[in-house]
């Protein structure tokens, strides 16, 4: 339904367009549009008209409801149209086709010339853009007194062939800035989010009102929307208590929190984590902590189980058994890089079964320590005060990659990492030279090795002694690595570990 503004331009004069759109509308300029199923103004929104019935205009709501409004003759079936927005470009860029009819319109009925009350009937140019726009699109068309419809702007051609659209590269947020405004929009002045659970669940009742006219049914469907939407409020405020209360939203301080966390222990969170809403924060990290010890315990049961397996009955059965595997694993490693860290032990070292590891042939000679020499296969294994497997490698490695060319790997086995080039890495003037090689055949970067070093270093001054196993609980490394650096201290003589018997 359209009503009539108080002053309506004259239709005597009106130029007939070819443009079909732009006639259709022209003739219907200056009219204000109300929904005739709920009397709402759509003079400005998409609307729906009616085809079969006279001057009827519905809104998308109404018209997608099916709305047949009491004596009229229109019927959901009748057959529509849907008047969209002028506010696409027909001619030009920057003029809308709703602005092309503003300004028709206003010329004839206030005469050309009279650019000052055409643009304030315009509303959106000043009267010098009209009389430019005017001038060039009309007076100067080819086709005067008509615009030259060749180059009206199809909408739809120039949707799909515009380029497309530049997506705003976000800045980084510094450091000293919480990274949680930008992940999930959450505002710590007003403890609410940007987008809350469920942010829809307003829409559902924002047109409810109670009238007098109600029926009973009516009433009771509105109290039933309503109570739809406080159990929706009831779910938001029950999550937003679950995220506030475990700091979820503090980010950095979850991404430090996980980054700490071994994989087995990544893993068990995300399988217990469905778990969490049945219980408090505390509850649950105390739920998740007793699994994560009864999972080291079963850990620990079974590789006792296994030393038993093996004939192991005490702990210094056990310590030789891991030194002479630890000794295997390194020797089986020269088979293929002999540049990698190396120990006495590991050149001849008596086996549970009597038996001495033989020295890998593959290894030069230039790499074997001068001072150093293969224990007998009858004696216990004795720790070489004189000689560093420090400096075996850093012979090896002055051999250059001739050596290394020289002997092809044996098939069957897999090429080991090669030695990190630390020269440039921060904090390498703060190592010997020996501690250096360690950190490039381990793979360690200078600033972590001083961390493990510091940290290890800390615990024997506070026990007066450090054991294996107590260095590999307290650093969270491969425990190869692990192993090979307390050896490298013990070496040293900056470790000592504790006698067996206590």
């Amino acid at each position: 339904m359209r009503t009539k503004p108080d002053q309506e331009p004259t239709n005597d004069r009106k130029r007939k367009f070819d443009d079909e759109l732009v006639t259709q509308v022209e003739e219907e300029f200056g009219q204000s549009y109300h929904c005739n199923g709920c009397s709402k103004d759509i003079t400005n929104l998409v609307r729906v008209r009616c085809a079969e019935c006279t001057d009827f205009d519905l809104c998308v709501t109404c018209f997608s409801s099916g709305v047949e409004p009491e004596n009229t003759q229109h019927r959901n079936f009748h057959k529509y149209r849907v008047m969209e927005m002028l506010d696409f470009a027909i001619f030009d860029d920057n003029w809308g086709a709703d602005e092309e009819l503003k300004l028709v319109t206003a010329i004839e009925h206030y005469g050309l010339g009279n650019w000052e009350q055409v643009a304030e009937q315009v509303g959106s140019k000043n009267r010098l853009e009209c009389a430019e726009h005017y001038q060039r699109m009309y007076i100067q068309s080819d086709t005067f007194p008509m615009p030259d419809m060749s180059r009206r702007i199809d909408r739809n051609s120039r949707l799909s062939h515009s380029p497309p659209r530049k997506v705003p590269k976000h800045d980084r947020p510094p450091v000293s800035q919480p990274a949680c405004h930008e992940i999930h929009g959450y505002m710590p002045g007003r403890r609410e989010f940007e987008t809350e659970w469920e942010n829809d669940a307003e829409i559902m009742i924002k047109d409810l009102e109670f009238c007098d006219s109600d029926t009973p049914e009516d009433t009771e469907l509105k109290m039933a929307m309503f109570s739809m939407y406080n159990a929706a409020l009831d779910r938001r405020a029950e999550r937003k208590k679950f995220v506030l209360d475990r700091g979820i939203v503090d980010f950095k301080k979850v991404q430090q929190t996980e980054k700490k966390r071994q994989k087995d222990e990544k893993d068990l969170y995300q399988k217990m984590r469905v778990f969490a809403k049945m219980q408090t924060g505390q509850d649950f990290e105390d739920f998740v902590g007793g699994l994560l010890t009864e999972m080291k315990l079963r850990e620990e049961i079974a590789r006792l189980q296994e030393y038993r397996r093996m004939g192991l009955r005490d702990r210094k059965e056990i310590d030789v058994y891991e030194r002479d595997k630890r000794d295997r694993e390194v020797a089986k490693s020269h088979h293929h890089h002999p540049h990698s860290y190396n120990t006495p032990r590991s050149r001849a070292t008596p086996t549970l079964s009597g038996r001495p590891t033989p020295a890998p042939s593959s290894i030069p000679a230039s790499t074997l320590t001068p001072t150093a020499t293969p224990q007998p296969p009858s004696l216990p294994p004795q720790p070489s005060s004189s000689s560093s497997s420090l400096a075996a490698a850093a012979a090896g490695q002055q051999l250059g990659s001739s050596s290394t060319s020289a002997q092809p790997a044996p098939a069957g086995l897999r090429k080991p990492a090669a030695p990190l080039d630390i020269s440039a890495a921060e904090g390498l003037d703060l190592l010997t030279h020996n501690e250096q090689i360690l950190c490039a055949n381990l793979r360690l970067f200078p600033k972590s090795y001083l961390v493990i070093k510091d940290t290890i270093l800390k615990e024997f001054t506070r026990n007066g002694s450090l054991r294996r196993r107590e260095c590999r609980q307290l650093i969270k490394i491969d425990v190869n690595k692990t192993s090979r650096i307390y050896d490298f201290f013990v070496e040293m003589g900056w470790v000592r570990s504790k006698p067996v018997g206590k």
